[in-house]
């Protein structure tokens, strides 16, 4: 009995004694002086052994306790373990990730010893994001933003706005345009037309005037038919398909001649015109700045076609006067011409080339357009009827071989003239014709007074019909041009200096 009352005394005594303060734990904090616990071995709640003792656990205690995930001892922070005993960066926890996680600003990597080793900044306008779509943009991997004014990846021009008709379009691609720089009339037919009345009426004594009413303003710029291609031509000729814009267009002229008022020293030349400015007629476009007037297109063997359509109110000359006129059933037919890289304008100087301010791709490489292109329509005489006779022919056309007496007066239309002819000093120069097409499938004829020379009415197969409401609407005039082509700008009225 005495020797085991002894033993309890003595175990209570050996643990009263251990010199370790537990708070009260239940654990066994003689595990920590006897060796039985590593230091950093939970002894209590709270506590673990340091140096054979059982205390409180700390931060920066150099013991990795519970609730830490790292203890160097110091408390330092930046050093892979802060301050609170955390890593400071770990691959796994993007809020303590390597900081920026864009690689566009330099994208980071967490080392195995929980430090941020920063990565290099990708440049400006670098591809970047899945797939490369996105663009670096002060230091963020964004969406591309056409209009920013900035070449960004997948654009290949921003002018610093989403516009059209004004060489770079709204969601910036190069607009692909093209001007006609020589336009020949032609006065037989071929295999692509096969009927050209409005052509054959002109007799050998004229064709040389009336061609000369074609070059000179396609010449000086005032008949500026522009295509614009809505749609992608490869510039190697791949098959495609587009819709073929038609655009009423003026050159834009710089440095007026003092000397000489409405003449400018620029070195603008309509036949040789690549890369030159050209501004809009706003009425030959809609809202969105889309042409109004379009015929749908193919690209096929480097060989473009397009139509056939109708194009209303076109505006061009005839004997050097301005007309509207509209033609129905036209087909364009032309070349892929040799593709080119853009040209450029230096700083301060002057056009042909886009701006910098353009930022178009210096590597895109476009077509330049044709040099063997066709054009075939029917005109409306309703166009013609509503043009007033040219000047050049109101005082050419005479009624005797001395020219003493004008066949026609200011009165007198377009029209008049084909359907009553044109003698020049007593030389027939265009050939009384009739309408040889109708809308309609009618045939139509139209009379004239032979002292006015002025149509008067028309019959529909054979029999009297109404002029204005059946005769002029329907019937129509077969025609054939032939024409060249090339690149050119549609560009709003620039404000220098460029």
């Amino acid at each position: 009995m005495r020797t085991s009352a002894f033993i309890v005394v003595l175990a209570a005594a050996f643990v009263a004694g251990c010199g370790d303060s537990n708070n009260g734990s239940t654990a066994r904090p003689d595990l920590c002086s006897n060796g039985a616990a590593a230091d950093g071995d939970t002894c209590g709640t709270g506590m673990i052994c340091r140096a054979s003792q059982c205390v409180a656990s700390k931060c920066g205690d150099s013991i990795i306790a519970a609730g830490e995930e790292c203890d160097d001892g110091n408390m330092v922070d930046g050093d892979g373990c802060d301050s609170n005993c955390k890593f400071t960066c770990l691959s796994s926890d993007a809020s303590r990730n390597c900081s920026p996680a864009d690689a566009c600003a330099g994208k980071g990597v967490c080392t195995d010893a929980h430090v941020c080793i920063a990565g290099k900044p990708l440049p400006e306008g670098q591809s970047c994001g899945v797939g490369g779509s996105n663009v670096c943009e002060a230091g963020v991997c964004t969406s591309p933003l056409c209009g920013n004014g900035k070449l960004d990846f997948g654009e290949e021009c921003d002018d610093s706005n989403k516009l059209n008709l004004d060489g770079c379009d709204s969601t910036c691609k190069h607009e692909q345009s093209a001007r006609i720089n020589s336009l020949i009339q032609q006065f037989a037919i071929d295999d692509f037309c096969q009927a050209n009345a409005l052509g054959g009426a002109i007799t050998q004594t004229a064709r040389a005037v009336i061609q000369g009413t074609w070059d000179q303003p396609v010449g000086d710029g005032s008949l500026s038919v522009v295509f614009k291609f809505l749609g992608r031509i490869d510039p190697f000729g791949a098959d495609s398909t587009f819709k073929l814009g038609f655009v009423d267009s003026v050159p834009f002229r710089f440095n007026p001649d003092p000397d000489n008022p409405g003449k400018f020293l620029d070195n603008y030349n309509g036949a040789n015109d690549l890369d030159w400015w050209y501004v809009p007629d706003p009425a030959s476009v809609d809202a969105t700045e889309t042409p109004i007037l379009q015929l749908a297109g193919q690209v096929t063997n480097r060989h473009l076609t397009a139509g056939p359509g109708t194009l209303t109110n076109l505006g061009i000359t005839f004997a050097l006067a301005p007309a509207k006129v509209t033609l129905f059933h036209a087909r364009v037919d032309a070349n892929i011409g040799i593709g080119i890289f853009p040209l450029t304008v230096a700083p301060g100087t002057t056009p042909p080339g886009y701006l910098g301010s353009d930022h178009v791709d210096r590597n895109l490489f476009d077509f330049v357009s044709s040099n063997a292109g066709a054009l075939c329509a029917d005109v409306s005489v309703a166009s013609l009827a509503s043009t007033p006779i040219p000047p050049l022919l109101l005082g050419t056309c005479t009624s005797d071989s001395a020219g003493a007496i004008p066949e026609f007066t200011a009165d007198n239309t377009l029209l008049d003239v084909f359907i009553a002819g044109c003698d020049i000093f007593g030389t027939l120069a265009v050939a009384p014709t009739q309408p040889d097409g109708s809308l309609d499938q009618a045939t139509y004829a139209f009379q004239f007074d032979a002292e006015t020379r002025a149509v008067t009415g028309c019959t529909k197969n054979g029999e009297p019909a109404d002029l204005a409401a059946d005769c002029l609407p329907n019937a129509t005039y077969s025609s054939f041009f032939k024409f060249s082509s090339d690149r050119v700008i549609i560009k709003r009225a620039p404000q220098p200096p460029f």
